[in-house]
């Protein structure tokens, strides 16, 4: 049995290491301000945001960019609270914005239902999707059109931070969403993207209705961001690429409660039944076998039926390359302080994980209200 626990921490071991070298060997992105080539259609699908809507609707009029080049659809699903009439105001007040509001119709995926109607009534090429409680960067567009001309990508994948919050809650979930930014840079150092994140995702939408959009995997309320990747990454296998560039960041807000993040999670786990990408579900395979056996080492280790060593050297060695990788990410997000949280985060992370997943397979989620099946 000793010998399982230590054959998988040493698999989890090349695994994460893989992921600290992709991360060093992915190029870090240089903005040089070229002339505004491609012309942007930008989707967000929106459920009861007033209290988000001003700072991502600002941040979008200050982009700099020329404002024929691009256009803001908003896709109303159903918002109960004053969003309309907030994105309203706004559009008397800011004229210069071409900005469009769709209203979304009854799907069993809300989120993608909204994205394809957007899409169907885009005016532009190419299509960026992020979200309503987000902000992005006056140089996003820049940094998006020259990766585009540098690489003739058809999907460009770009990074997400998570701001800041004071509490352990939020620090957790702030090195929980680091350590995924790190993996999906990983693999993207290596091309073999198996992340990414709608909150910062491009794609041409010639390419979209080529890979049948969102279609044979419609009826899952989430995922319009990585079942699109599996997708395009196998019919395109190198017009894939993600932007590394701090002048392209997304910044997203935590989570207000510690439960509504377990709910993300859980719906995250939820989407991970249905991953066509054999690498992924190998990666997400090894993660939670890896944190299981932790839980039982330990269990097994007061029980008096295993030595601690083995325990001991698979939690360090976790911790380690965690760490390392989590570091990489919080440093190109300027918030390495908060790798000190690292160690007490990896004493509950294993519980949390796997109770996540657990929740996952029997339990429904709830999204912006509604309640839907894992």
């Amino acid at each position: 049995m000793e010998l399982a626990f230590y054959l998988i921490t040493e698999i989890y071991a090349i695994l994460i290491l893989g992921f600290i070298l992709g991360f060093i060997k992915l190029e870090r992105f240089q903005l040089s301000k070229i002339t505004p080539v491609h012309k942007f259609s930008i989707v967000i699908p929106f459920r009861n945001e007033a209290q988000n809507l001003d700072q991502l609707l600002v941040s979008l009029a200050g982009l700099e960019y020329p404002k024929a080049y691009f256009e803001v659809l908003l896709v109303d699903d159903f918002s109960e609270d004053n969003s309309v009439e907030i994105i309203e105001l706004f559009q008397k007040t800011h004229p210069e914005l071409n900005l469009k509001v769709i209203q979304n119709s009854e799907s069993q995926a809300p989120k993608k239902n909204a994205i394809k109607m957007a899409i169907n009534a885009a005016k532009n090429d190419w299509i960026l999707t992020t979200d309503a409680d987000c902000e992005v960067p006056s140089t996003w567009l820049l940094a998006i059109n020259e990766k585009i001309i540098q690489t003739n990508a058809k999907m460009i994948c770009g990074p997400v931070k998570l701001e800041s919050k004071k509490g352990f809650a939020s620090i957790f979930e702030i090195l929980n969403f680091n350590s995924l930014q790190g993996a999906t840079m990983g693999s993207f150092g290596w091309n073999q993207p198996i992340l990414c994140n709608g909150a910062n995702l491009g794609y041409n939408k010639q390419t979209f209705n080529a890979v049948n959009g969102f279609e044979g995997n419609d009826n899952i309320a989430s995922g319009d961001d990585i079942f699109l990747l599996e997708k395009i990454k196998q019919q395109y296998p190198n017009s894939v690429h993600f932007l590394k560039a701090p002048e392209a960041i997304v910044s997203t807000k935590p989570q207000e409660s510690f439960k509504e993040f377990v709910n993300q999670q859980q719906r995250w786990a939820a989407k991970s039944k249905s991953y066509q990408n054999r690498l992924t579900k190998f990666v997400g395979g090894i993660i939670f076998i890896q944190n299981l056996s932790l839980i039982l080492m330990t269990v097994l280790v007061v029980l008096n039926k295993m030595n601690w060593d083995i325990l001991v050297f698979s939690f360090l060695m976790k911790l380690l390359l965690d760490t390392i990788l989590i570091y990489q990410s919080l440093r190109f997000y300027k918030q390495e302080k908060l790798a000190i949280a690292s160690f007490p985060m990896s004493l509950i992370y294993p519980i949390f994980s796997v109770s996540t997943f657990l929740l996952s397979l029997f339990s429904n989620y709830n999204w912006k209200g509604r309640n839907f099946k894992s």
